[in-house]
């Protein structure tokens, strides 16, 4: 009962508004907080050289979160601090060490996907009535529409942010589409993939969604029995998908929106008018204004506080940074860059140095992980997710664990 309740909170934790507050508590913090405490019912103690290996084995990933949470004490919010270092230092440790045989690793991998579906069927719905409930709970309502396209956030703080989400979520479901032995199991997760990518191209985030599915095919391609994963693909995710997103676009837009406008999002990417520049952050230019913004601190950046604005033109003030690590040089200078650098570098060796090589790469958990990291830290480059990393979290936790069960407790480094 309590690894189902434990899966339960991870599950809820990784969908979760980050922007819900009781009493000027973050809920968020809360449920992380329960994950946490649900470690001594699946485990009875912490033991401290399991702490210590899983810390170890992941030195520099562990040492990014740790200069996060500083951040917030160096200015001063101590409280802040703390509740990021509940939410990920100590979430991560947690699963770390409660995952203890592939059980409860599986069970973490479904409730990711069945609160994944839930909120894709929730963003869906927000594509056809146009409107976000979870804003009635925000300072600052977001909608934003593209080329006449609503773009759908959910649960999340943006449309961006959002489609990063479900890139890593299509694939946890690719790897269970793989390995799953069950017919019932492999139509639901087939379901559940169509919507996944239904609501990439309802986020309207052109980056990800070009990135994400570059990366879906060289896994398909890479797999073997290519051609039945392709024929599958087509028949239960692609040709369903087209059908549910024409019916969208043609039914539920408004007069001036048509299929066309769909296809039109993707054709701006490659144009150099006045639409794609502002949507897609003027991204060559940005490094420019953000450098400008952060000469007089280059090593330590401007704090975690700090709010970057810079005149576009005369009529339009650029108060966002879309790509990642400018976002993180603009606010922790080139030392928070390095860190976080080694720290996907050492995400990467994870998955890389401890995958299981006598067995077929579709049944190899690192590999598809390996795939999906590539392109997490790739899409990056043009998008930010400073304000999600919980599922991401999550995953290289899991990834920490795969790896102990495929070399008998061992970590290769």
């Amino acid at each position: 009962m309590y690894i189902q309740i434990y899966a339960f909170l991870v599950g809820l934790y990784s969908i979760f508004p980050k922007y819900i507050e009781i009493f000027s508590i973050n809920v968020s913090n809360i449920i992380a907080t329960f994950v946490f405490l649900f470690t001594f019912f699946i485990n009875g103690k912490l033991i401290k050289s399991n702490i210590k290996k899983a810390i170890l084995s992941l030195a520099p990933f562990w040492l990014n979160i740790i200069y996060r949470f500083l951040a917030y004490a160096f200015v001063g919010n101590y409280i802040e601090s703390i509740m990021q270092m509940i939410s990920t230092f100590m979430f991560c440790i947690s699963l770390c060490i409660a995952v203890k045989n592939k059980r409860i690793f599986h069970k973490l991998l479904d409730s990711l996907i069945n609160f994944a579906g839930v909120l894709c069927i929730y963003g869906i719905i927000e594509c056809l009535t146009q409107n976000n409930f979870f804003n009635a709970f925000r300072n600052d309502p977001y909608i934003e529409i593209r080329n006449g396209i609503y773009r759908i956030s959910t649960t999340f703080d943006h449309p961006i942010v959002y489609a990063n989400y479900l890139g890593l979520i299509l694939m946890v479901l690719a790897f269970k589409l793989c390995n799953s032995e069950s017919r019932r199991k492999k139509l639901k997760y087939y379901f559940i993939y169509g919507l996944v990518y239904v609501n990439l191209f309802l986020t309207v985030s052109r980056s990800a969604i070009i990135i994400v599915t570059l990366f879906q095919l060289i896994l398909f391609h890479t797999l073997e029995q290519r051609k039945g994963n392709m024929a599958n693909l087509c028949k239960y995710v692609i040709f369903p998908f087209i059908g549910i997103f024409s019916f969208i676009s043609l039914l539920f837009g408004d007069q001036n929106t048509s299929s066309s406008s769909v296809f039109q999002v993707f054709i701006d990417l490659f144009n150099g008018g006045f639409t794609s520049v502002v949507a897609l952050g003027d991204r060559f230019s940005l490094f420019e204004w953000v450098w400008e913004a952060t000469k007089g601190n280059p090593i330590f950046g401007n704090g975690i506080n700090a709010l970057f604005e810079y005149q576009y033109s005369y009529y339009y003030v650029k108060n966002s940074i879309e790509v990642e690590y400018l976002y993180t040089f603009f606010r922790f200078g080139f030392i928070g860059v390095l860190v976080q650098v080694l720290s996907f570098v050492s995400v990467l060796k994870l998955t890389r140095s401890n995958r299981n090589r006598l067995i077929r790469k579709r049944d190899d958990f690192n590999y598809f992980m390996y795939l999906m990291f590539l392109s997490y830290f790739v899409v990056l480059f043009a998008v930010t997710q400073q304000t999600e990393l919980r599922t991401y979290f999550i995953l290289v936790c899991l990834c920490y664990n795969y790896s102990k069960f495929m070399n008998g407790g061992k970590i290769v480094n």
